[in-house]
């Protein structure tokens, strides 16, 4: 449908008066009448009552009008806003996150819808993302969720699970769950003890009265994934470190006593004025991160 039929439409049904609508638009009254009659001939109802004097809407009319006006709303949006990407989809995105495998997907699609901006991530402790956002030094963080800040506006996104990890062949394979007892008799890898996972690991085991003393600790999550595809060892690992390996050979287990986890959830300054930028960052984010409801 011709989008000029809803403007006719609503230029007529503001100045009830197909003459004066016609030397707005800058057409003639026949045409205009017929544009009209061809938009009421297409809803199959009378949009107008005529008579001699004066140009009314109809019920259906008024219907109409309300709907016309949101479609060219629409419409007027819709191209400002592209306009609004191709100037200012450009400059440098400042990203703090609790751990940067958890943006991966994110950013691959982000970065090949904006080739023009550079985004900048840093890899840091929530409390540090935090900090950042609130300095100005970070535009937007993505944290592991523990309290509310007043400052801040907080978008949970999931909540990121945590599971012991052994090869398909290893002893305890076929367990469907074990206690934080049976960790410490594990021979586990580990991250270092100053990374975040493992903070959060050794705090979970803590609170039940468990020390845990790894064989070996690794920084690096591939070094981590081809031991365990080698030797017979175990190790912790969040769901989202997991889906970024996607390796069939190794089976995940649960833990018995409440499963430890914890929530991530995207951070910016509350009331903020958000460039277009990290708006789109933000809402792909949400898309592509947020589990269901």
């Amino acid at each position: 449908m011709d989008l000029r039929l809803f403007k006719y439409f609503v230029r007529v049904a503001e100045l009830q008066s197909f003459t004066k609508a016609a030397e707005d638009l800058g057409v003639t009254q026949p045409t205009l009448s017929k544009q009209i009659q061809m938009l009421e001939e297409y809803v199959g109802v009378a949009l107008f009552t005529r008579s001699s004097r004066s140009v009314r809407l109809t019920p259906a009319g008024d219907r109409m009008l309300e709907h016309a006006k949101q479609i060219l709303g629409y419409v007027e949006s819709a191209i400002e806003d592209v306009r609004l990407a191709d100037v200012h989809d450009k400059g440098t995105l400042r990203v703090g996150c609790s751990g940067n495998h958890i943006l991966v997907q994110v950013l691959a699609v982000y970065s090949s819808q904006h080739p023009n901006v550079e985004v900048l991530v840093y890899d840091q402790r929530s409390q540090q993302t935090i900090e950042g956002v609130l300095s100005g030094s970070l535009d937007i963080g993505v944290i592991f969720y523990t309290h509310e800040d007043s400052r801040l506006e907080f978008r949970p996104l999931f909540e990121e699970e945590f599971y012991v990890v052994v090869r398909q062949d290893s002893p305890i394979v076929e367990c469907e769950s074990l206690s934080v007892f049976d960790l410490p008799e594990l021979p586990l890898v580990l991250f270092p003890s100053h990374f975040l996972i493992r903070r959060f690991i050794d705090e979970f085991c803590a609170a039940y009265g468990v020390t845990l003393h790894p064989k070996l600790q690794l920084s690096s999550l591939e070094s981590q994934r081809e031991l365990l595809e080698h030797g017979n060892v175990a190790t912790i690992l969040t769901k989202s470190y997991l889906n970024l390996i996607n390796d069939p050979s190794l089976r995940a287990i649960r833990v018995k006593e409440g499963h430890p986890r914890r929530w991530v959830a995207l951070v910016h300054p509350k009331n903020a004025q958000l460039t277009y930028i990290q708006r789109d960052f933000i809402e792909l984010a949400l898309k592509t991160l947020r589990s269901p409801q």
